[in-house]
């Protein structure tokens, strides 16, 4: 069973997602890793404090954050989320939350 681990956010304005298949390279905004042509990611559009945004993520961050962080969260915060969750817990094997270095 996943523990849930939330920030307090108050999410946009007006969003839509949507799964999309890349028909050229984008970034994911959580693990930074290239979301390659022809891969599927979760695409988010939408409205936060006036300003329209483009949000793309990962299949595997997509999937991690949903498990994680069902009750709020902040783009491109999910790995600092769970790393500063996980801290100091002696009881959980952690490796798993160090990105390799990406290009």
């Amino acid at each position: 069973m996943f523990n849930c681990f939330c920030t307090d956010y108050d999410g946009p304005d007006v969003s839509e997602t949507t799964w999309r298949k890349a028909r050229v390279t984008h970034r994911c905004c959580e693990c930074r890793a290239v979301i390659p042509a022809g891969a599927r990611y979760q695409h988010v559009r939408g409205l936060w404090d006036g300003t329209w945004e483009t949000i793309k993520t990962c299949q595997p961050c997509a999937t991690i954050r949903d498990d994680f962080t069902r009750c709020g969260y902040v783009y491109g915060e999910l790995w600092e989320t769970l790393r500063e969750a996980y801290r100091d817990r002696d009881d959980e094997d952690v490796a798993w939350l160090e990105l390799p270095e990406r290009t």
